[in-house]
């Protein structure tokens, strides 16, 4: 089996030339048009809200309580907008294949949290409750970029609420799949259902209905594309409509087996196809099943839209690490710039405080160009040297079946050459002359959270065999 190699040569800073990895295809006129539209809309938009928020807030003499609340949903509208606006400018980035996406672990719960209180205003005009369900404490972490994950469950939901009728609820439900590897998030309504000219709009175009609200499914099949999913939409005339997408949970494994399967539905066109393997339940949102005898429902997986892969069946794949002398400001600058530099097709994961597992969609001499370029230090910290160390470049062989492995042993041991049992000294930290050092748990705690999944997929594994035993029986 392929391993990743020792790291064999340390990256040079050098200036780019403005050709290379930099330059950006040509946009079609319309992505052009929608980009500087959302820019010159901007500032006047911040002007109206911010005037109309003094007026609110008494500034500019009193108003009584009918005035103030009426302000209040004004602002509101505006917020709306401005939300808008800046999925006009994203979806503009991610059609053009710049995910700049910044992927970590993070807590749903706090994000969840989040997404209903900048909801609450406009879910509150129409009395629509939101259900998370499955989504606790206990729930384990994610890989993904929060904003982006907020995004995207925040259009779903405004999706949803405009096809649920008053003093009803929006469910979002979170569960595990067979496998263990990934949780779907899952948004659903109680509306009315997709009907045959709504559903052939989505079917040829990928977008929403034409008259719909919003940028509706372009910019979120971009969010879930972000993060190495499909958007998967589930619907049925009088019944409702489920849109779903995945995110890796349970360590490195996960993060290989999602994205190279991901990888490998870029080469299939995506065409819709009615369910007929469905039971004769359907879960509409409401905390309970509905039996159902209309026609069999409607599933459709939409994936990226924009420029394919450069290379359909491989990835650059090698890993890369900060020296100790680098300040912990300096290397959170230089993990920005790598997660921002991500093109739509790239991973990256930092298995480490100062160790990142790298795959690119290039080539080779295009790889060196961008980790050269990477090489040079912030314009913030130009004083102190970027000392970066990059192994060896490899191609990932994703036509193969053990790619998800190779990537996930690539990670994992990654993990395992990190060295440094102490902390490095920091910029901020007490200047007495001493040297300062704290352990950095995160190598261990990522091992211990990949071990814990194996685990426990090896636990159901032997229930489900032992199950099959006394049945034969």
């Amino acid at each position: 089996m392929p391993t990743t190699q020792p790291f064999t040569h340390t990256g040079r800073a050098r200036r780019d030339s403005g050709q290379g990895f930099g330059a950006r295809p040509g946009r079609p006129s319309s992505s052009r048009i929608l980009s500087e539209t959302a820019h010159d809309l901007r500032s006047p938009l911040s002007s109206v809200r911010e005037t109309i928020r003094l007026v609110a807030d008494g500034d500019l003499g009193p108003v009584n309580e009918v005035q103030q609340q009426c302000l209040i949903d004004a602002i509101s509208v505006c917020d709306s907008m401005e939300r808008l606006v800046t999925d006009m400018l994203q979806l503009e980035r991610l059609q053009s294949g710049q995910s700049r996406a910044v992927r970590e672990w993070i807590d749903l719960q706090p994000l969840c949290h989040n997404v209903s209180a900048a909801l609450e205003s406009v879910l509150r005009l129409r009395n629509i409750t939101i259900i998370w369900d499955g989504i606790t404490q206990t729930t384990p972490q994610v890989f993904g970029d929060a904003d982006k994950i907020g995004r995207l469950l925040s259009n779903l939901i405004c999706n949803a609420a405009r096809e649920t009728a008053e003093r009803q609820s929006v469910r979002i439900r979170a569960s595990r799949s067979q496998d263990g590897l990934s949780l779907k998030l899952c948004v659903i309504d109680s509306g009315r259902g997709m009907y045959l000219d709504a559903w052939k709009s989505v079917a040829q175009r990928g977008t929403s209905e034409r008259n719909s609200e919003g940028l509706g499914l372009s910019i979120c099949r971009q969010f879930a594309s972000a993060h190495h999913s499909a958007l998967t939409i589930l619907s049925r005339v009088g019944v409702g409509t489920e849109i779903s997408f995945e995110l890796p949970i349970g360590g490195a494994t996960s993060v290989a087996t999602l994205w190279t399967q991901w990888r490998s539905q870029q080469r299939e066109r995506v065409t819709p196809r009615r369910r007929t393997d469905l039971p004769d339940e359907f879960d509409n949102g409401l905390g309970h099943h509905r039996t159902f005898t209309l026609p069999d429902s409607q599933l459709l997986l939409l994936h990226h839209e924009g420029p394919p892969p450069k290379n359909n069946h491989s990835a650059i794949l090698f890993s890369v690490s900060a020296g100790a002398a680098v300040s912990s400001k300096a290397v959170q600058a230089f993990n920005e710039r790598l997660q921002r530099d991500q093109r739509a097709f790239d991973l990256v994961y930092r298995v480490s405080d100062r160790r990142w597992v790298v795959a690119w969609d290039s080539t080779i001499e295009e790889a060196d160009e961008r980790m050269e370029a990477l090489s040079i230090p912030d314009s913030d910290f130009q004083d102190s040297a970027l000392r970066l160390t990059w192994s060896s470049l490899r191609t990932l062989n994703l036509a193969t079946s053990t790619a998800a492995v190779v990537l996930a042993d690539a990670m994992t041991r990654e993990a395992l050459y990190e060295r440094e049992a102490v902390g490095l000294l920091d910029d901020d930290m007490s200047n007495d002359g001493g040297t300062n050092f704290a352990p950095s748990p995160i190598p261990a705690e990522r091992l211990q959270a990949e071990l814990s999944h194996l685990s426990s997929r090896l636990g159901r594994q032997s229930k489900t065999l032992n199950r099959l035993s006394r049945a034969r029986k």
